[in-house]
Parts: C-alpha cells; sequence; structure tokens
C-alpha cells in the first residue's frame, strides 16, 4: 500500500485477488467474532483495512492511468 501511495502507479496489482484477499479476512474476523474471540481478531482486522486500502488505490490510480493514457 505503501509503494502505491509513494508511486501513484497500480502496475502489477490484481484487483481480482485483492478482493479474494479481502473476503477471506472478513470470514476470518466473524469466525473469530462468533468462536474463538481473542486478541487475534486484531491483526485480521488491521490486515482487512490494508488490503481493502490498497484495493481502494488500485481502483482510485487505475482510472486516472486511463484518462490520462
Amino acid at each position: 500500500m505503501h509503494k502505491s501511495i509513494k508511486t501513484k502507479e497500480v502496475g502489477g496489482k490484481s484487483p481480482i485477488f485483492l478482493i479474494i484477499i479481502a473476503v477471506g479476512y472478513v470470514c476470518g474476523i466473524i469466525h473469530k467474532a462468533l468462536f474463538s474471540l481473542d486478541w487475534v481478531i486484531i491483526l485480521y482486522i488491521i490486515n482487512c483495512l490494508m488490503v481493502i486500502g490498497d484495493c481502494v488505490l488500485y481502483f482510485h490510480y487505475s482510472n486516472k492511468e486511463t484518462i490520462t493514457a
């Protein structure tokens, strides 16, 4: 995510892969919340937010690349 912000380029990233990873984290968060609540859920939430942020940056910067190209 840091690299995307710094370079404003999203080449080499797959939005489908990012969405699949985010869905996996959401499922992990739901499982932790329902069946085994402990401190690890904080790590799931942080990682999920980072992947979602990267996905948002992907769509933000990919739209700018198609407009200027």
